[in-house]
């Protein structure tokens, strides 16, 4: 009798042993979730040096253009170096700063680089073909300016 009772105690516990134990019977089962990657973007940096020169006629020109003159603003990265390149180095160069005030006045030593570090529009114009402050001045960089001018928008 106690082989019996013995035998029926341990059967007992091995029937209920493995019901408790099986995850996959008996619990749900929660999925591992992946853990992300993590990708880096690329981000856009200077960009090759970007030359304007002064032709004979005169008017700006972006280098690699034959001359062709300043239709549109030209468009650089900050970071950007932008050369001025004058055979003409007696036409002085004026830049705006971005809010009308020149950060660059009276300029006749070339060739002059500037490295835009502020995104924005930059207005850049010759002291004796150029007029700024709605065509009444060629010593400030108040827009609109006219004439012998360009535009440089720095993203």
């Amino acid at each position: 009798m106690k082989q019996e009772l013995l035998f029926l105690a341990i059967f007992s516990v091995a029937a209920v042993f493995p019901l408790a134990c099986d995850r996959t019977t008996n619990s749900p089962v929660t999925p591992m979730t992946p853990t992300p990657t993590v990708v880096p973007t690329a981000t856009q940096g200077p960009s090759a040096p970007v030359t304007i020169s002064v032709n004979s006629t005169p008017r700006y020109s972006l280098s690699g253009t034959t001359g062709a003159a300043l239709s549109a603003s030209i468009t650089v990265s900050m970071g950007t170096t932008v050369v001025w390149d004058s055979s003409n180095s007696g036409h002085p160069l004026y830049i705006d700063n971005g809010s009308g005030t020149c950060s660059v006045s009276n300029n006749t030593s070339f060739p002059y680089s500037q490295v835009f570090s502020a995104a924005g529009d930059f207005t850049f114009h010759c002291g004796i073909h150029g007029l700024c402050a709605g065509g009444t001045s060629s010593t400030v960089c108040t827009l609109p300016c006219t004439n012998m001018t360009g535009v440089i928008h720095v993203q």
